[in-house]
C-alpha cells in the first residue's frame, strides 16, 4: 500500500531463490514469463538497474543511469489500496502526452529541472483528490528545496530529488518535526 513495488519485488526475489534453491537454472525469458503471470512490474525486479516499462509494465529497456541526487523517500503511512487506485484511474482516464522518459532521465543529467517539467504520475490526479494532504506533502517538499518529487506508483510514498544534501536535511528534518511519516 505505499506504491514502492515490495510486493513485486518480494515475488521477484522468491522466484530467483527457488530457481537457485533447487538448481533448475532456468533462462531469464522462462522467469520473465512467470515473474509477468504473477504481476506486472514483477518482471522489472528480476535484474539490477534502470528501465523504461512501458505496456502494463511487462516491457522493459534497461539503460544505465546513476542517479546524481540526493533522494528522500517518504512514507506518509497511509495505506492506498492499488486496486482502488486503478478503478479510480479507469474511471477517470484521459489522453496523456507520450513523453520520452529514457531521454528525459538522460538529459536531466544537465538539466535538473526539466524532470518537473517533463514527467508526471497520472495516479496523483486520483490519489490527491480522496487524500487531499498528500498534494500538500508533495508542495512541500519544493518548499524545502527539491528539484523534483512524485508519488510512488499508485501511493502513497513519496521520493524527492535535491541537489544539495542541505536541502535533503531541512526537509527530512522539518518532516520529523511533524512526526507523521517515515523518512529514509
Amino acid at each position: 500500500g505505499a506504491g514502492l513495488g515490495g510486493g513485486s519485488s518480494n515475488a521477484a526475489t522468491v522466484l530467483l531463490a527457488l530457481d537457485e534453491l533447487f538448481q533448475r537454472y532456468t533462462t531469464y525469458d522462462v522467469l520473465f514469463e512467470i515473474a509477468a503471470q504473477i504481476g506486472s512490474d514483477v518482471p522489472f525486479f528480476l535484474r539490477e538497474g534502470t528501465a523504461k516499462a512501458s505496456g502494463r509494465g511487462e516491457i522493459l529497456e534497461y539503460f544505465d543511469y546513476e542517479i546524481p541526487f540526493h533522494i528522500l523517500i517518504v512514507d506518509p503511512q497511509i495505506h492506498i489500496s492499488t486496486k482502488w487506485a486503478y478503478e479510480q484511474l479507469n474511471a477517470s482516464s484521459a489522453i496523456l502526452p507520450e513523453i520520452d522518459f529514457k531521454s528525459v532521465l538522460l538529459d536531466s543529467l544537465y538539466y535538473p529541472h526539466m524532470l518537473k517539467k517533463s514527467l508526471f504520475n497520472e495516479f496523483e490526479n486520483v490519489v490527491f483528490r480522496s487524500y487531499p494532504d498528500l498534494l500538500g506533502l508533495k508542495e512541500q517538499f519544493y518548499e524545502y528545496g527539491a528539484i523534483y518529487t512524485q508519488m510512488s506508483g499508485s501511493g502513497s510514498s513519496f521520493f524527492a530529488f535535491f541537489e544539495k544534501p542541505e536541502h535533503l536535511r531541512l526537509a527530512m528534518n522539518r518532516l520529523h518535526e511533524m512526526k507523521c511519516i517515515q523518512c529514509s
